[in-house]
């Protein structure tokens, strides 16, 4: 990877946010993590927060920008660099042929005054008979079936589960988007809403309070990214309390996906 000490990475669309934020303790566990997934392009480690942005909008670099931040460490990919590498696509196609013969077969009989001798291609008969003569001549037919099988394969499909960020504040603007996080249930932490919820809510909270998960286990929960309401009422379920707010930026809400 191109590393950039002293740089924040930034697309010049300012709508281009990480598509993940994760937690680590050593900036090389935040370079592994990108090259492990093949939608990373670029990487930011905030040194003092331990905070690692991964970004997968990156078109080339002269359209991307570096600003100045002397905390943390920009990192952006290389081909050869990938961890496994990138998954390419394959087509095969195969061609069989299947032939069908039929064939009758011919059978000729003659007779003369006295006798007449009859043959075919399995046995033979005589017959006495006054006088005849008669020949029968069958055709022979092929017929050619041609069939073709086309096999593609493409890259694998992969559902990115992401650990969890602390809040979604990070994934603003990208609504009706859905993640999968990892998280244990949380008993404390600030939360504002009930069903939606502010993006600033502590996750692994929220969860406890909507009811998808419970305080101290572990799960993965599916979350939808919402527009700013214009306010919050605060409740108590589960064990938890939210508080009401007014108007805010950005919501979240959790989705069943089955």
């Amino acid at each position: 990877m191109i590393r950039k000490s002293g740089f924040q990475f930034q697309c010049v669309n300012t709508t281009c946010l990480p598509f993940t934020i994760i937690q680590v303790s050593k900036i090389y566990q935040c370079q592994s993590a990108c090259l492990a997934q093949i939608y990373c392009k670029a990487v930011s480690f905030h040194q003092p927060t331990l905070y690692c942005r991964l970004f997968d909008s990156i078109l080339n670099q002269n359209i991307n920008l570096l600003v100045a931040d002397i905390e943390t460490v920009t990192m952006i990919t290389k081909t050869e660099s990938r961890i496994p590498p990138e998954p390419t696509t394959t087509s095969t196609t195969t061609t069989s042929t299947s032939t069908s013969t039929t064939t009758t077969s011919t059978s000729t009989s003659t007779s003369t005054t006295t006798s007449s001798t009859s043959t075919t291609t399995s046995s033979t008969s005589t017959t006495t008979t006054t006088s005849s003569t008669s020949t029968t001549t069958s055709s022979t037919s092929t017929t050619t079936t041609t069939s073709s099988t086309s096999t593609t394969t493409t890259g694998p499909s992969t559902t990115i589960i992401i650990t969890d960020p602390g809040n979604l504040g990070g994934y603003r603007g990208n609504n009706g988007q859905v993640y999968k996080f990892s998280i244990t249930g949380t008993c404390s932490g600030s939360v504002w809403g009930t069903s939606i919820y502010t993006d600033d809510s502590y996750l692994s909270t929220a969860a406890v309070h909507a009811g998808y998960a419970q305080c101290g286990v572990a799960t993965i929960v599916s979350v939808q990214v919402l527009p700013g309401q214009s306010s919050y009422t605060g409740s108590t379920q589960y064990g938890i309390t939210s508080y009401s707010y007014g108007s805010f930026s950005g919501s979240y809400s959790f989705v069943n996906t089955g």
